[in-house]
């Protein structure tokens, strides 16, 4: 899958992993087909309609990621009155907006 959108993110990490540890090219490119592998699930996750009941994807309501501040988790959560996790954050969402069953293994 070739996604110029990911290109920078597929760099920095591949540079990031190199600095913790030297990796031949047939790791570097198994890391990076897992990586790539993780961005397609939660892409293909982000437009899926049927997680919810209510024919509404997350897509539909976080534009290209918006609205959802992933880098600034965890953080204390007025409408929960606690601190949230990403994960605590996309299952309160997924029940709440799109009327979904809670999956413990939805934001992993």
């Amino acid at each position: 899958m070739k996604d110029h959108k990911f290109d920078n993110i597929l760099e920095k990490a591949v540079a990031d992993m190199n600095k913790i540890s030297p990796r031949t090219e047939e790791q570097i490119a198994q890391e990076q087909a897992a990586l790539m592998a993780a961005v397609a699930k939660g892409d293909a996750l982000r437009r899926d309609a049927k997680l919810g009941t209510n024919g509404l994807a997350c897509g539909n309501c976080h534009l290209d990621g918006s609205a959802g501040n992933s880098h600034t988790f965890p953080k204390f959560q007025t409408n929960l009155g606690k601190v949230g996790t990403l994960r605590g954050m996309i299952n309160w969402c997924m029940y709440r907006s799109a009327h979904a069953v809670q999956d413990s293994t939805i934001g992993q």
